[in-house]
């Protein structure tokens, strides 16, 4: 009985990574929209090292074209903690959510309650792009896995 217990609280505990990128991108989208707001007012000031570690250990690179920066800082995101950006990008207003401990099986898209997203897995983990469109979301993730290889 206990090692059907810790068999299914092991396939519990990867099922977001095998089947869950969907319902990652979607709480993405939930995030930006129901907790964003509260997440401003509240904000402190930020430890641009806690920016970069995070970025380091996703393997990726926050490229200086991307656009100018409104607000960074960490923030709860299923269960963990999430490095979230919000920017001003040639695309729109965008946020992504660095998930160093979140790792995910495949990239996928979705569309939910007016704003799009991407979760794309990245070394260690996984990242998330918000943005209004599938377009600028897509386009907001190529300029980070440009940077990526060319880090």
């Amino acid at each position: 009985m206990a090692a059907g217990l810790a068999l299914a609280l092991g396939v519990a505990a990867l099922l977001p990574a095998l089947v869950g990128s969907d319902n990652m991108a979607r709480a993405a989208i939930g995030h930006v929209l129901d907790e964003e707001t509260e997440e401003f007012s509240v904000a402190k000031a930020t430890d641009a090292a806690l920016r970069t570690r995070a970025l380091e250990r996703l393997g990726i690179a926050l490229p200086g074209h991307i656009g100018q920066v409104r607000y960074e800082g960490p923030c709860p995101f299923g269960g963990r903690t999430a490095y979230h950006i919000v920017l001003d990008t040639s695309y729109g207003k965008a946020t992504l959510l660095l998930m160093p401990e979140n790792p995910l099986a495949s990239r996928v898209m979705t569309s939910a309650r007016g704003l799009s997203a991407v979760a794309v897995p990245a070394q260690g983990g996984s990242i998330a792009v918000v943005a209004s469109s599938k377009s600028a979301a897509a386009g907001i993730e190529r300029l980070l896995k440009l940077s990526a290889s060319s880090s």
